[in-house]
């Protein structure tokens, strides 16, 4: 699979015949395909996360899914090639076509050319990507909605890779078929206090009992708990 680093940091669109403006630049893009040879291959899921974001002043901002990261620079554009600076490093980046939502550019990595499909997107910034809580869904259903890299199946429960440097995997618990609690095992290395912001960005943070913290809405109530394989936190449907 594709690895994406900083030379694809920061892409965008072009019209077929025209110049393109820096209005038609402005907003956020992330990559889900590339070509290379004639042949097409879907980005990887923290390639999809991830995402440019060109603002009107000139400003761009490049946020890492797998590392939760996001790095601050500047843009120009000269006709049909966007250079984007971030300190003394600059990108360069042939647009070759636009449309309404998608573009495609030509891009450069260690001296071998090829095409990126971006399309727009409303990607936040986000710790890891939360499981697909279809409470009372089969297993089935649930393999066709989840997007990270299948790991097993066994015992009544399905599991998935992790998605980026916190998550050290993920799975899905079922009772007679039907999907009852999923949970996500984040490695000790992810800092407590992204943890926990990450989730009380999300939900409203109830209380702690017997060590276990709880955050909840009217339709979730996840249990954050603090193992020696890492942090674990279980997502059930509300009572």
């Amino acid at each position: 699979m594709w690895m994406v680093v900083f030379a694809l940091a920061c892409v965008a669109c072009s019209k077929d015949d025209d110049d393109l403006s820096v209005g038609e630049l402005v907003g956020k893009w992330s990559i889900y395909e590339f070509e290379e040879n004639g042949e097409t291959e879907p980005a990887d899921l923290d390639t999809e996360l991830s995402y440019w974001e060109f603002k009107s002043g000139g400003g761009c901002e490049e946020y890492d899914y797998y590392m939760n990261r996001t790095s601050k620079g500047t843009y120009s554009l000269e006709g049909d090639v966007i250079t984007v600076t971030y300190g003394k490093e600059a990108s360069f980046v042939k647009v070759i076509e636009m449309h309404k939502d998608r573009a495609v550019v030509e891009m450069e990595e260690e001296g071998e050319t090829y095409i990126a499909r971006l399309q727009r997107t409303d990607n936040e910034p986000m710790l890891y990507l939360e499981p697909v809580l279809d409470f009372g869904a089969s297993a089935s259903q649930i393999k066709a909605k989840e997007r990270r890299d299948f790991k097993r199946e066994s015992g009544g429960t399905l599991l998935y890779e992790g998605s980026n440097y916190a998550e050290d995997y993920m799975g899905y618990m079922f009772e007679n078929g039907k999907l009852e609690s999923a949970a996500v095992n984040l490695k000790l290395s992810t800092p407590v206090e992204d943890v926990e912001s990450f989730l009380s960005g999300k939900y409203k943070k109830i209380g702690e009992s017997e060590g276990i913290f709880y955050w909840g809405n009217d339709k979730v109530m996840l249990g954050l708990a603090v193992k020696t394989s890492g942090y674990m936190i279980i997502y059930m449907a509300k009572e």
